[in-house]
């Protein structure tokens, strides 16, 4: 959202869904959608931006209590709503053996105006862990641009940036030799976010093609003529764009 008069309520108004500070850090020092993407490919460290300029807001948000409070409330309730689906025994029985590990989650809302009134609309649940990556890269543009935000990090609740960046990615990728799924991941318009994750987490990107299982079930990759075991894989593609969805499936059953 671009005007500060969002919601028809103006910036100072404490009924408004952003902090007052969202609207002081656009005027303080207006950037361009472009300059927000290229800012965030270098200090990504990716020579891949998105097909079009438009992802990245070119000013952050800052949410007021409200507005937080507001999403932790509807978070919870929904954690309580889909928590009987979730345990171990009821994921089993729908024929998803390693469901109980699939333990990250991002819940989109959208901000839903109504004259002076707003609330926000659950609109999506995603499960690509590549999106911390792409938040953690913004939140350190952010800094950059705007001092005002150098003292709101990601990593407030950890000792340090290293040891919250060690955290995260024992949380989202675990084991070893861990690498990133997907189907013609180099053709696609996310490739920018999940090239990024690729290198802040020390994970190859790997196509099914790549995949060789052995005799006792060990899962290995084999790129440019290396061959490399992964003891964890994080998936991206959506098994139905396979033209044998089924079988890929089945052997990835097979693995240890």
């Amino acid at each position: 959202m671009r005007q500060h008069n969002t919601c028809n309520n103006s910036a100072a108004s404490a009924d408004h869904p952003f902090h007052p500070l969202s609207f002081e850090l656009q005027q303080r020092a207006p950037q361009s959608k472009q300059r927000m993407h290229e800012l965030w490919a270098q200090t990504a460290g990716t020579p891949h931006l998105p097909e079009q300029a438009v992802v990245f807001s070119e000013w952050p948000i800052v949410a007021s209590q409200r507005l937080q409070d507001k999403l932790i409330e509807r978070a919870q309730a929904l954690c309580q709503i889909l928590q009987p689906q979730l345990q171990a025994q009821a994921v089993q029985n729908s024929g998803w053996a390693q469901g109980v590990a699939a333990d990250v989650l991002t819940i989109d809302y959208a901000i839903i105006c109504d004259g002076d009134a707003w609330d926000i609309r659950l609109v999506e649940f995603q499960a690509f862990t590549s999106l911390l990556t792409m938040g953690y890269r913004l939140h350190q543009v952010h800094s950059q641009l705007w001092p005002q935000l150098a003292d709101c990090p990601p990593w407030q609740g950890a000792k340090s940036e290293q040891s919250w960046l060690q955290s995260s990615r024992s949380w989202l990728a675990g084991g070893e030799s861990p690498a990133l799924l997907e189907y013609q991941a180099w053709q696609r318009g996310t490739l920018f976010d999940l090239h990024a994750t690729s290198l802040l987490w020390n994970m190859p990107i790997i196509e099914p093609h790549q995949i060789e299982i052995d005799a006792n079930g060990r899962l290995f990759s084999k790129q440019h003529g290396v061959r490399q075991q992964h003891d964890k894989i994080l998936n991206r593609l959506i098994l139905s764009e396979l033209q044998e969805s089924d079988q890929f499936s089945h052997r990835l059953l097979t693995t240890q």
